[in-house]
């Protein structure tokens, strides 16, 4: 079933600001990770969450672009 291009553009607008806000919650934990020195494996995981959410980020909003074209 298709959805009308509008539902689309809400649905993706939405996972952007839910990744957007996981993205921030994610770069304050790892500030605190390293003020509280937690082992640098746990640092390493957060560091490539953040790097995942934003390429997902990326990704949607290059999409959005070519909704609006």
């Amino acid at each position: 079933m298709n959805q009308p291009i509008g539902s689309v553009r809400q649905e993706l607008l939405r996972r952007r600001d839910e990744l957007r806000d996981f993205f921030i919650y994610l770069a304050c934990e790892a500030q605190n990770s390293s003020r509280n020195k937690v082992l640098a494996q746990e640092r390493a995981l957060v560091d490539a969450a953040i790097r995942e959410m934003a390429d997902e980020l990326t990704k949607i909003e290059q999409h959005l672009l070519e909704l609006n074209d």
